[in-house]
């Protein structure tokens, strides 16, 4: 029996702009921290002064990691304010402010598709107020008897339209 072969195609780079903006600066950090511990190691070492080596590496340590922590700041401060608006979301409190990064953030192209996202929800939520509005002025109609078979019909009509309203994919372009 012939064994079906699956062949899967692997993205290497998935966002080439911040993985090369990434590479563009992890890259010039390892090869000065290759030049300093190959610089200083041996002059310490050579010292005798054991605890100079300590003291360089706990320096280069800390300023790696205060680095490390600036850097991913612009990363994940945008992961953390749209995960914050989408547990919102989930509870149909949708934000009026307009929804966006910082500048100097990474992923701005999410905080756009996130914000067209966002507009499209707000008239949702207009919409189905509008319906609800619609609803309640019939059942006031029919409730007080203020109402002739025309007038029904009207809202009626105008519920079904607020409903079936096509909507119309973004334009990416």
């Amino acid at each position: 029996m012939e064994k079906d072969t699956i062949i899967k195609r692997r993205t290497f780079l998935i966002n080439k702009k911040f993985q090369f903006h990434f590479l563009f600066i992890a890259v010039p950090i390892m090869l000065l921290t290759a030049i300093a511990i190959g610089v200083t190691i041996p002059l310490l070492y050579q010292s005798g002064f054991k605890w100079r080596f300590v003291f360089a590496f706990i320096v280069y340590s800390i300023t790696l990691s205060l680095f490390s922590i600036l850097y991913t700041h612009s990363i994940a401060g945008p992961l953390y304010n749209l995960g914050k608006v989408l547990r919102d979301i989930t509870y149909d409190k949708i934000p009026k402010r307009k929804f966006k990064f910082r500048d100097s953030d990474q992923f701005q192209w999410l905080a756009t598709d996130f914000e067209r996202y966002l507009e499209t929800r707000r008239k949702e939520v207009l919409l189905k107020e509008k319906i609800v509005a619609n609803l309640n002025l019939l059942k006031d109609m029919i409730k007080n008897k203020q109402y002739s078979p025309n007038d029904c019909a009207a809202t009626v009509d105008e519920v079904i339209n607020l409903i079936t309203i096509k909507k119309q994919p973004p334009s990416l372009f």
